[in-house]
């Protein structure tokens, strides 16, 4: 009997709503604020935020100090106590060590913000006396691997991220992106073998922990005033408001205080009426399909988000189209469609290069005419809507390495024959995607673990904007037709 209480009484401390009530204590010790009217709510697959109550617009829930915040600050001063104390097992050799090796290595550099952070989440999940454990013990929990010392500690569902999950990736139905997580995951691989304590963390913690931290991190820059943002990074966790969930119509907003160039406190307030029973949502930014799913492990709606890379790199060397936009209304207008395709051999490109940056390159070596017949071609479609009857107003066409405005083609035709060119392309990649936007549908439906229904919604998603795109653009080569 005294034992199954006890088991009783650690189910409970586990429990999603008994950790939330520990966070809402740790945030007001801190002197943050958490309203009675926030609450959790708990699903097999998530957790994430909702009111109990009405708020007006403009009403504040959450108030969290900035040093609550984890970002670089924070993490070099927890780390660093931690190493004056001797916890410091997470690394090889001292913090400092760690510290010359990333500022050393071109190829980690960039990367040490997220990498302290990480360290950080790590060692508050191991230590128990870690005032961070009642946020970590809420994080989505690491997949169960052998040797794993996280997955006891992290007591939420399963953390959905294409960095996890190496087998599957596979089933992305693009090669591209497959291989470019394969290459990060190579680079962690790296930091691991040569600067992360093995005999602590395992590998597959230390991916972790990288994705925990990219998946929950936002820029708090974007919600300071021009001109206000000192030189420190504002690229941080919140701990209690990184449980809202995204949306492009959110219900919340953030706005940052700030005192003397540098910020107090964050707050979480009503950018809307919300009603009980409403989920708590902010926006975490406009990205691409595949940006989304790369830094979030999820796709959002497909009205929402209309920008994607395609490229097929069996189809011709250098062939990609790169489809980009802005969210705006109900609807959302397609910007920008960019096929660069057999550019000359003088233009060589370097490993990591973006498609942009070799066009570029091109067209100031070479002052390429961009058309038709050309080595590919740039194109504007649609400022208000994709199927506009503007169409032959909006497009902008390189020509020489100058922009033009409006009907920029010489020549009969030859406007005609720019967007059957891109059309060809996308539809010879359409037929060699392994399997339709139906059947990826139809599939969708079945009952599916929780990683394959995060990769379909990624390829329905993707599908479904190439064929609106490739609809979008028929109908304007159908009115360059009847001009």
């Amino acid at each position: 009997p005294i034992l199954q209480r006890r088991r009783g009484m650690e189910d409970g401390e586990r429990s999603g709503p008994a950790l939330f009530n520990a966070l809402r204590d740790w945030v007001l010790e801190r002197g943050g604020g958490v309203d009675g009217g926030v609450e959790l709510i708990e699903t097999p697959c998530s957790r994430t935020l909702a009111a109990s109550r009405p708020y007006e617009k403009g009403e504040t829930l959450i108030e969290l100090p900035f040093s609550a915040a984890l970002g670089l600050r924070t993490a070099l001063q927890a780390l660093f106590a931690a190493e004056k104390e001797g916890e410091a097992d997470l690394v090889r050799g001292s913090l400092s060590e760690f510290l010359s090796f990333c500022e050393t290595s071109n190829r980690v550099r960039h990367s040490t913000i997220s990498l302290l952070v990480a360290l950080q989440i790590c060692h508050g999940a191991l230590h128990d006396e870690s005032p961070l454990r009642r946020y970590t013990r809420l994080l989505p929990a690491p997949p169960r691997s052998e040797g794993s010392a996280l997955s006891g500690s992290i007591c939420g569902p399963l953390l959905i991220h294409p960095l996890l999950f190496e087998e599957e990736l596979k089933e992305l139905q693009s090669e591209d992106f497959r291989a470019s997580l394969l290459r990060e995951r190579e680079l962690l691989r790296f930091i691991y073998e040569n600067a992360i304590n093995s005999e602590v963390l395992g590998f597959e913690d230390f991916v972790w922990a990288i994705a925990i931290t990219r998946s929950r991190s936002l820029d708090l820059s974007l919600h300071l005033e021009r001109g206000s943002q000192g030189q420190e990074s504002l690229t941080c966790m919140l701990p209690i408001i990184d449980l809202c969930d995204h949306s492009g119509q959110a219900s919340c907003s953030l706005r940052c205080h700030v005192t003397g160039g540098s910020v107090d406190s964050i707050e979480l307030f009503a950018a809307q009426e919300i009603r009980a029973g409403d989920a708590l949502t902010i926006d975490y930014g406009h990205r691409g399909l595949r940006d989304f799913f790369r830094v979030y492990g999820f796709t959002p709606a497909e009205a929402e988000c209309r920008a994607e890379v395609f490229e097929d790199s069996t189809f011709r060397p250098l062939e990609s189209v790169l489809v980009s936009g802005e969210r705006g209304g109900s609807f959302f207008s397609l910007r920008r469609v960019l096929l660069l395709s057999s550019l000359p051999s003088v233009v060589q490109p370097s490993r990591g290069d973006s498609v942009e940056g070799i066009l570029d390159r091109a067209l100031a070596e070479k002052s390429l005419l961009l058309d038709a017949e050309g080595c590919g071609c740039l194109y504007e479609v649609g400022d208000e809507s994709p199927r506009s009857a503007n169409f032959r107003g909006c497009p902008r066409i390189m020509v020489g390495g100058a922009v033009t405005e409006g009907l920029s083609c010489d020549g009969a035709g030859e406007e005609e024959a720019a967007v059957s060119r891109v059309l060809d392309y996308l539809a010879g990649l359409s037929r060699r995607m392994p399997t339709t936007l139906e059947e990826d549908r139809e599939l969708l439906r079945s009952k599916l673990n929780p990683i394959m229904g995060a990769i379909l919604r990624y390829r329905v998603a993707r599908k479904a904007l190439l064929r609106d795109l490739m609809d979008d653009l028929q109908g304007a080569l159908q009115l360059l037709r009847c001009v």
